[in-house]
């Protein structure tokens, strides 16, 4: 880190590694919270160059990892604002983004089918969550940040990740009809 914050001669290998360490988890963090991937590679970019920006200010206090994702969280978040007040009524589950994944002897059909309803029925409940309720989800389930690194992300308490995330399950699993576990 330190030697892409002086620019010194390993600068440049120093930042390829952080791309490509990071780049694809947050591409798939932020697909995931926006719902739109387009806006999530934009936001990707934009995340580096904020980073590289504020390296200089880069205090470790928590993980790197944490620091990163805290940058586009808070980018996500404003990019949902923005949207949210130029189109009212626009949904983040968008049907024309679903992939085809074609048969193979090893997979049947159905099972193909079956697999690609779980995801379209996860993708559209996680999509009518709050964004708060689906970054906590996200950052634990997809990503495995602890509650401390979700908190020093997204700007809460421990306490608070934890009660986002108890409710984001409870709604969850009631939208899924899982039934009430927890």
């Amino acid at each position: 880190m330190a030697c892409v914050q002086a620019g010194g001669p390993g600068a440049a290998d120093a930042l390829e590694a952080l791309l490509a360490r990071y780049h694809r988890p947050l591409q798939q963090y932020l697909d995931r919270l926006l719902g739109d991937p387009e806006a999530a590679a934009d936001l990707v970019q934009e995340t580096f160059l904020k980073m590289i920006g504020a390296l200089p200010r880069y205090q470790p206090r928590a993980r790197f990892s944490t620091w990163l994702y805290t940058i586009a969280h808070r980018l996500a978040l404003d990019f949902l604002r923005r949207r949210r007040r130029e189109q009212r009524t626009s949904s983040l589950d968008d049907p024309a983004r679903a992939g085809f994944e074609p048969a193979s002897p090893e997979r049947p059909v159905a099972e193909i089918a079956l697999d690609r309803v779980t995801r379209d029925d996860i993708r559209a409940v996680l999509s009518r969550l709050s964004p708060e309720h689906r970054a906590v989800i996200l950052l634990h389930y997809f990503e495995g940040f602890s509650y401390k690194e979700i908190a020093q992300t997204v700007g809460c308490t421990v306490g608070t990740v934890g009660s986002r995330l108890h409710y984001a399950l409870r709604a969850v699993r009631r939208e899924l009809d899982l039934g009430e576990t927890a």
